[in-house]
């Protein structure tokens, strides 16, 4: 009997463990925000701390939009316009200071060359390594955190358009050979995203 209520447990487990939900965008947004860590990785990289967020294609594409001016429309639209696309946030964040690009800086001079080079787009110094393809980044954007955040970020998108591949199925991992932070090469790696839920665009 013990066997059997065993049994009977892992096997309900496995089972809701590959249910998918049925999610509208709103309801998909809160839901990866309340599992968001499992799509962040953290490593340190000499005195730096450096976590790779992986964002859903719906999830940025809803945060594009005002919060409180939700637009299926124009939803779906970019949606579809974006549908080649992986998006990722890479924060950075070293201990005792909410500005990273200060950390190890003599002056004035050295911290804007510093942030001119995050303000540069250099997306030449960016790659995705997949077994199939080297991507660079289409976007490359990087936000001050104006001292709310304990971190600041880079966002970045790479296009799938010519793999054959899906954005979410890639299995890699990303590269950044900065050349202002003395890191010697960031690297982390890229997983597929297997368990999101399932995005409903009936709004009836």
């Amino acid at each position: 009997m013990v066997f059997r209520k065993t049994f009977y447990f892992l096997f309900v487990s496995a089972y809701c463990l590959s249910c998918k939900q049925d999610l509208n965008p709103l309801q998909y947004r809160s839901w990866y925000y309340e599992n968001q860590e499992d799509f962040i990785k953290s490593e340190d990289f000499g005195d730096y701390k450096v976590a790779l967020v992986d964002k859903p294609l719906p999830v940025v594409t809803i945060e594009n939009q005002s919060r409180n001016a939700f637009n299926p429309h124009v939803f779906e639209d970019q949606l579809e316009l974006k549908k080649n696309l992986r998006f990722f946030e890479l924060r950075f964040q070293v201990s005792g200071s909410k500005d990273f690009l200060s950390h190890q800086t003599r002056d004035e001079s050295e911290y804007n060359a510093k942030l001119q080079y995050f303000l540069s787009d250099p997306i030449e110094d960016i790659f995705l390594k997949t077994r199939r393809d080297t991507l660079r980044p289409v976007a490359f954007h990087y936000e001050r955190g104006n001292n709310v955040k304990p971190y600041q970020s880079v966002l970045l998108a790479f296009d799938f358009s010519n793999s054959d591949l899906p954005p979410h199925e890639a299995e890699g991992e990303l590269h950044f050979y900065e050349k202002v932070l003395g890191t010697a090469g960031i690297k982390m790696p890229i997983r597929p995203l297997n368990q999101l839920p399932n995005l409903i665009l009936d709004y009836d």
